[in-house]
């Protein structure tokens, strides 16, 4: 996310603090105010946050097929997902987003969708009707179930 954002034409908002915290609030530090860090917020919140962003990009290390609660939560607000090719919804509905694999890729899909922002919209209401079709909180916690059942925790 980071070199793929610092690449592309516009700024970038991290929300939250994972396993990389200390990375990402230095990278954030580093970039010269193109990329921005915003402290972790309560589920309840994140449609307000969400309403201040037009793209969601969702990273995540190569698996071969990972369920992201954040993607439905970006298609629901309205947002144009950015996701990695093994995203459930790259594999799903394709039609839905863009993927990508490099920081290269990630920063031509973000100017790609800023650019030509009016033209997404379609997409961009057919994503949050999918994702109110298609997904559920219990979803997220039925998918968490089975993967710490396949983990043995």
């Amino acid at each position: 996310f980071v070199q793929g954002v610092l690449k592309s034409g516009l700024k970038g908002t991290i929300v939250g603090d994972g396993p990389l915290r200390d990375r990402v609030r230095s990278a954030c530090e580093d970039s010269g105010g193109k990329l921005e860090y915003h402290q972790p917020v309560l589920r309840k919140r994140l449609p307000s946050l969400l309403r201040e962003y037009q793209i969601g990009v969702a990273c995540y290390t190569e698996v071969d097929h990972i369920y992201q609660m954040k993607v439905p939560e970006y298609q629901a607000s309205g947002l144009f997902p950015l996701v990695m090719p093994w995203t459930h919804l790259a594999m799903e509905a394709p039609d839905l987003t863009l993927a990508f694999s490099t920081p290269d890729q990630l920063a031509a899909a973000i100017d790609s969708v800023a650019s030509e922002w009016d033209s997404t919209l379609q997409v961009r209401r057919k994503g949050r009707d999918y994702a109110l079709a298609n997904y559920h909180v219990r979803d997220a916690r039925d998918r968490f179930r089975d993967i710490l059942a396949r983990s043995g925790l």
